[in-house]
């Protein structure tokens, strides 16, 4: 597994999970009957890759991923960074290049994505080898930025120039006791009959300053 990324992807209120294998496009994604706990409790997921149509693309080898609302729909979507293991490989199989997009699906909000290719900007788009992702609002305009570190080259920092009328929500949490950063913190927003939940991972940030974790 290369990489394993989680959030409430269908607003049921529990933590769903992308998991990314080397040379396969999607691993696992649980449906929302899916369930996930913490250490010590039992957690059962359900592999939904086919029917959440993101296990169409076949020709990628993919590395980081992220479940991130990108639009502010209130929706978590899936962004996944690729590139080849073997440089070489495309001198005799041009088929399968060094460098390749990136891959960006939207969440329908239904139980399915569609993959974005056309209505994607250059950033996305462009062919590059890359290793891993991180997000955050480095500009502090209310919208999720992509990170994305690539390989013999200098990384690609893709802004969000989002527009619209979605609103955005963001916390920073302290804890009471001796967990200051809070981290575990559960955080549940209930909104025009929908409900929102996400929890605080240590790798979310080192200022406990949870930047786009939640959408309405």
């Amino acid at each position: 597994m290369c990489s394993i990324s989680g959030s409430d992807i269908w607003q049921g209120v529990r933590l769903d999970a992308v998991s990314i294998a080397l040379h396969e496009v999607f691993g696992h994604v649980p449906s929302h009957h899916a369930r996930f706990a913490f250490v010590g409790v039992k957690a059962s997921l359900t592999d939904v890759t086919r029917a959440a149509r993101i296990g169409i693309e076949s020709s990628f080898t993919c590395w980081g991923a992220g479940i991130v609302d990108l639009d502010n729909d209130g929706y978590p979507d899936i962004f996944v960074v690729t590139g080849s293991v073997y440089p070489e490989v495309e001198r005799t199989l041009a088929q399968y290049p060094n460098k390749s997009r990136r891959l960006l699906f939207r969440n329908l909000g239904d139980g399915t994505f569609e993959e974005l290719t056309e209505q994607c900007s250059p950033g996305v788009m462009a062919p590059h080898c890359s290793r891993g992702c991180a997000f955050g609002d480095f500009d502090n305009d209310l919208d999720i930025d992509i990170l994305v570190v690539n390989l013999n080259e200098p990384p690609s920092l893709l802004r969000n120039d989002l527009s619209g009328k979605n609103h955005w929500l963001k916390l920073k949490l302290v804890g009471t006791r001796s967990n200051r950063s809070a981290i575990g913190a559960r955080i549940v927003v209930h909104y025009g009959g929908k409900v929102q939940s996400q929890s605080l991972a240590n790798q979310a940030s080192t200022r406990q300053m949870i930047r786009g974790f939640i959408s309405v």
